[in-house]
């Protein structure tokens, strides 16, 4: 089972791999370092963060905008 995911991109994009998390999708970070250096440049937020909060809602605003479900992003990203 997955780890879930506690931060949320929030700035920019981050890729791992062939995987590539945009802003409004979950994010784990694979160690405390790369947590640390991401949160200190706001890439990505705690997921209860009003900051974090608000690019979910952009996200699902611009998915909506697509004709998606605004759920599609939620479920697509989380780090393995």
């Amino acid at each position: 089972m997955a780890k879930k995911a506690e931060y949320i991109v929030i700035d920019g994009c981050i890729q791992e791999g062939k995987e590539v998390f945009l802003p409004g999708q979950p994010y784990s970070p694979p160690t405390a370092e790369i947590r640390d250096d991401l949160v200190g440049r706001k890439v990505i937020a705690v997921i209860t963060d009003p900051a974090a909060q608000a690019a979910v809602r952009a996200a699902n605003a611009a998915d909506e905008d697509k004709g998606g479900t605004g759920d599609d992003l939620l479920q697509q990203g989380g780090g393995s």
